[in-house]
């Protein structure tokens, strides 16, 4: 789990009118800059996903950890919402798109 100074709230992002970074059919990446100076992050899985709510919550989890393991090199709040297309996938494909979009959002905004 993710310190708690590093997660982002999805009400407070939202307010920010953030800019889609990043979509795929597993997930969509919406982020806005902070004055913090360190990147935090949020994960929204909606009952459309998974009616399950421990299949929502790994799947939580594993967004999570991929990014906990990833150093952050920007500053900015950057929310996850999954799709449906996430349940699809294995934890180490899903850990590895994570890892992948973190890539290219931190060389987009360095």
């Amino acid at each position: 789990m993710l310190p708690r100074k590093k997660r982002a709230t999805v009400p407070a992002v939202l307010r920010g009118r953030p800019k889609t970074l990043y979509a795929s059919p597993s997930f969509i990446v919406k982020g806005v800059r902070n004055a913090v100076g360190y990147g935090r992050f949020g994960v929204v899985v909606s009952l459309g996903v998974d009616r399950r709510a421990t299949r929502r919550h790994m799947l939580k989890r594993i967004v999570l950890n991929a990014a906990r393991s990833f150093p952050p090199s920007f500053s900015l709040d950057l929310i996850f919402i999954l799709g449906r297309h996430s349940t699809e996938l294995s934890r180490a494909a899903l850990h590895e798109e994570v890892l992948k979009t973190l890539g290219k959002v931190s060389r987009q905004f360095p």
